[in-house]
């Protein structure tokens, strides 16, 4: 009897053991479980990059705002080129640049901005979007500043001459340089027949070479070939694209005595009479490359690369 009473007990103490451990247990779970409350702060605007019309995203959110302008600050002014409004928050994400979602309005010209059709090469535009509780009280504010306040997280914001701080609660805003193409700078030319100058296309990463004749005794501006090596110096071992012109006596080509190309020309082009010895690159210029950019006309010995070289001019770019 002793030894079942001793047994009963054993099995009491484990069973209320048992209850215990999951009554802790289930309390541990609901400890981090802390109940969510108001609006996530808006945050992160992702704006999709190699395009001039950016598919747009963000946290924090719908708003009623989407607004863009040119330059590094964000308001209601001539800087617009798209703003659209969707009362009660009704702005979803994401957003193509100058494609209008169902239920919004563009009221950039209201504001006295200029609507575009899409971004442009080489300029900086800042992205912002905005909630409708703030938008209610600030789309009178026109002509001044509006900043992010991450600090303030309540739905409130203070007015600073013509700077508005905007809680993070219900707007952002972010800048985006758009550079999808190359850039040229440090042209320097040198030799003696012709001043040689390398510009962007804003189009590609395929510059435009062009030239003007200084050496005395040329009939025209017509070249035989031309060239570009990588670097600063002209490197057989690093030839990027050349072209010489090429001609027939007695099943022997001739190259280079044949002056038929004309200025301007965009690198990689192709031209009647002329053998390509390296392929230009599909994808052009690469920035952070310093680039030679050689020319020539029939009057060049087709060895010397000197400055004073007679009928040999170039260039030397640096590309960002």
């Amino acid at each position: 009897m002793k030894r079942k009473i001793i047994h009963q007990f054993s099995f009491v103490v484990i069973a209320l053991s048992i209850i215990v451990g999951l009554f802790c247990s289930c309390n541990e779970v609901s400890s981090t479980l802390a109940p969510y409350s108001g609006t996530p702060a808006m945050s992160d605007i992702e704006i999709q990059s190699g395009s001039y019309l950016p598919k747009v995203t963000w946290l924090g959110g719908y708003v009623s705002v989407f607004a863009v302008n040119r330059g590094t600050h964000a308001g209601l002014d001539t800087s617009l080129v798209w703003l659209i409004y969707a009362s009660n928050d009704g702005i979803h994400y994401p957003i193509k640049f100058n494609e209008l979602p169902s239920g919004a309005q563009d009221l950039t010209a209201q504001y006295g901005g200029e609507k575009i059709d899409s971004l442009a090469e080489d300029y900086t535009y800042t992205f912002w979007v905005m909630k409708q509780s703030v938008w209610s009280q600030l789309s009178s504010q026109t002509n001044k500043i509006f900043e992010v306040d991450s600090l303030n997280k309540t739905s409130s914001y203070t007015i600073n001459a013509d700077t508005i701080n905007i809680s993070s609660m219900n707007y952002f805003q972010e800048a985006l340089p758009v550079n999808l193409y190359i850039n040229i700078t440090d042209v320097i030319s040198y030799g003696p027949l012709a001043t040689v100058n390398v510009t962007e296309t804003n189009r590609d990463n395929n510059p435009i070479l062009s030239w003007i004749i200084n050496q005395a005794g040329i009939p025209d501006s017509m070249i035989s070939a031309v060239g570009i090596t990588d670097g600063q110096e002209y490197d057989p071992n690093k030839i990027i694209w050349e072209v010489w012109s090429v001609q027939d006596s007695a099943g022997t080509p001739i190259y280079g005595k044949n002056d038929l190309i004309s200025s301007p020309v965009k690198l990689g082009d192709s031209f009647s009479g002329t053998q390509v010895f390296t392929n230009y690159p599909s994808d052009g210029l690469q920035r952070g490359h310093n680039y030679y950019i050689w020319i020539a006309d029939k009057t060049w010995d087709g060895i010397t690369r000197q400055r004073f070289a007679k009928g040999y001019a170039y260039a030397t770019i640096a590309v960002y």
